[in-house]
């Protein structure tokens, strides 16, 4: 069975997940590949963080910046001001999801068995995949950003921020789509919103978990967060491998299938 013709069965037929086991595997996944996948979350946040308080103090002005960022509300700026501001944070979005793919790649490579490293996280900013994951990236960055900055002009703030919940949880498998099963940006985002919504309610609480369990990071006077967040990734992907399947076999496993042959 080919990749589409299984997603479109799955899309049909809908699939069974176990909590207790995506919550289990989960875990000793994340085990596997916390230390680089944290570290590497680090250093990319260290960056953008950099990037995204220069790019605004560039934009408001240094001096006023603590001001600027309290009063803000996007009624108080011009549309010009709001369409560059969209399209500054889907491309920062965009920059992200290749990132975020190989904390993917890095989770499947642990659950073959294979040693991982924390350069495997930027494997997909030189991959074929990049494209398609950078204009997903955008494209879920411009949707729900444009939705946030829509209620948000009319005042109706909570509804544009459980709007952007919403589309981000029914995107889930929007990167996993794009690297294991190689569908185009909007075929993996269609695709993860019909995937989705066949078992929401065990994946929300997957992730549910896996958040609090990112939380606890906190403690370790906020830094500990870095190392702890890779959790809500290897439960995203242990979700997708358990709904729609990745291939892990290990090395050892292709080896012996070799020479059998």
């Amino acid at each position: 069975m080919n990749n589409k013709n299984k997603i479109e069965q799955l899309k049909q037929n809908g699939y069974s997940l176990d909590l207790g086991d995506v919550i289990s595997q989960s875990f000793e996944n994340y085990k596997k590949i916390a230390l680089n996948a944290g570290i590497a979350t680090l250093i990319v946040s260290i960056v953008l963080i950099a990037l995204i308080f220069g790019g605004i103090g560039i934009f408001f002005g240094f001096t006023d910046l603590a001001s600027n960022m309290a009063d803000f509300h996007v009624s108080n700026f011009s549309a010009t001001t709001l369409i560059l501001y969209v399209i500054g944070t889907s491309l920062v979005a965009a920059i992200i999801y290749p990132f975020t793919a190989g904390i993917f790649k890095m989770a499947n490579e642990a659950e073959m068995g294979r040693a991982t490293s924390m350069s495997t996280a930027f494997d997909h900013y030189k991959s074929d995949s990049f494209k398609n994951l950078f204009l997903t990236g955008l494209l879920l960055g411009f949707l729900t950003n444009f939705l946030a900055v829509l209620f948000q002009y009319f005042h109706l703030d909570i509804i544009g921020t459980l709007v952007t919940y919403i589309v981000t949880f029914f995107a889930v498998f929007a990167i996993p789509l794009v690297i294991f099963e190689k569908n185009e940006p909007t075929e993996a985002i269609l695709n993860s919103f019909a995937l989705v919504i066949k078992q929401p309610f065990v994946i929300l609480i997957a992730l549910i978990v896996s958040a609090i369990i990112a939380m606890v990071g906190i403690i370790g006077l906020c830094i500990g967060i870095f190392f702890t967040l890779p959790v809500i990734y290897s439960t995203q992907y242990i979700l997708f491998k358990n709904a729609i399947g990745v291939e892990t076999k290990n090395e050892m496993e292709e080896i012996g299938m070799n020479t059998d042959l």
